[in-house]
């Protein structure tokens, strides 16, 4: 399945706006450093990012990063052109708001300087997201059809978040952060999920499938998930980049080991 990802007008243009070639910014007051050397750099890495996320869900256009609670999506197309598994889908959910990051918890992270890496475990309690939405195809082999709005809520949504970098050395002698590679796995407790307008608006073959995917929502969302799952992980690699563009690596961790 294919993903095809549109922000809202105002996170577009920050995400999609080039970082500065030789500025260096500081770390910007709610987000606190670590030293490398720390026996619990680990724990203090996962606290002061607990300490940071209700700042930065509000967004801060210095540093490139839009709100993110409500985080708003212009368009999510989602494309299978394999058309071999019980699900062949084409989806295009526009208007989308997300709701809930803000209520993200990191339970955890890990920090390998040797082999340039960093783990984090975070879970959202439940996100909330409404949208319009545009969908023909089948869904566990079941024919579906429609176009409405939807709205859908997912509890529990894990996130392992794997992270490989480099760190390049720009014009102004500071080193910074630059991805190399970076791998995202998730699941989700359950949810609920509901479509308006399905089979041309008839009303007891839409009320079946609306139950049929709540009776079945962990198998649903297993087929869809995949795709919603690399949205995420676009957005994430965006709001990195930006991130670590803007301020020099050694302001996040101090002491770090000379190479």
């Amino acid at each position: 399945m294919r993903t095809i990802l549109t922000f809202g007008s105002c996170a577009a243009f920050l995400l999609l706006q080039a970082p500065p070639r030789a500025t260096a910014l500081k770390l910007p007051p709610y987000i606190k450093p670590c030293s490398a050397k720390d026996p619990l750099l680990d724990e203090c890495s996962k606290r002061h990012g607990n300490d940071a996320i209700p700042y930065l869900v509000k967004g801060d256009p210095q540093y490139k990063i839009p709100v993110l609670d409500p985080l708003v999506v212009e368009e999510l197309r989602l494309e299978d052109t394999s058309k071999t598994s019980a699900t062949s889908l084409t989806i295009v959910i526009s208007n989308m708001t997300i709701r809930g990051l803000a209520r993200a918890r990191i339970l955890g992270r890990r920090h390998n300087f040797e082999k340039r890496s960093i783990f984090t475990d975070f879970v959202t309690p439940q996100l909330d997201v409404t949208a319009e939405y545009d969908l023909a195809g089948k869904l566990l082999s079941l024919p579906i059809k429609g176009h409405g709005d939807t709205d859908l809520t997912i509890y529990n949504l894990r996130v392992l978040y794997d992270m490989e970098y480099d760190l390049i050395k720009k014009k102004n002698g500071k080193k910074y952060y630059h991805m190399k590679n970076n791998d995202m796995s998730y699941n989700v407790t359950g949810g609920h999920i509901h479509l308006t307008n399905l089979f041309n608006g008839d009303k007891e073959l839409g009320d079946r499938m609306n139950e049929f995917l709540n009776e079945n929502f962990m198998d649903v969302f297993a087929q869809v998930g995949p795709s919603v799952a690399e949205s995420m992980n676009e957005l994430f690699k965006r709001l990195n980049g930006h991130i670590f563009n803007f301020i020099p690596f050694d302001e996040f961790y101090t002491d770090l080991p000379s190479e």
